[in-house]
């Protein structure tokens, strides 16, 4: 088991649809006769979450997730997270902030899970 401390930011309002699944590190490779050996390796939990933010937050936004680079966090859009298997405990991939409008702008993060 984990044990994760720290601050919770909210980062905006969660849009449908979510996108999860994993990543496989098991290699897959052929001999030259075509037959397939694989070996298999751990995976990661993969999600993209894709939510709705003011657009005078987007530099504060920003920052914030500049700062979590390359740091371990718990990802999840709702306190019932674990129903729909979207809580990730990992890091940011990359994360993009789309302005749609002088109000409004979507933030779309990627995460990989680490366990």
């Amino acid at each position: 088991g984990e044990i994760a401390y720290g601050p919770d930011f909210s980062l905006g309002e969660a849009l449908f649809p979510e996108s999860v699944g994993i990543l496989d590190y098991s290699p897959k490779e052929r001999d030259t006769f075509g037959n397939p050996f694989i070996t298999v390796r751990a995976f990661a939990s993969r999600a993209e979450y894709k939510t709705l933010i003011k657009t005078v937050d987007s530099n504060r936004i920003k920052r914030l997730l500049s700062n979590a680079r390359a740091v371990p966090v718990i990802f999840y859009t709702h306190t019932d997270d674990n129903l729909y298997g979207t809580l990730v405990y990992g890091i940011i991939n990359d994360f993009d902030i789309q302005q749609i409008s002088t109000v409004d702008s979507y933030l779309t993060i990627s995460a990989e899970g680490l366990i």
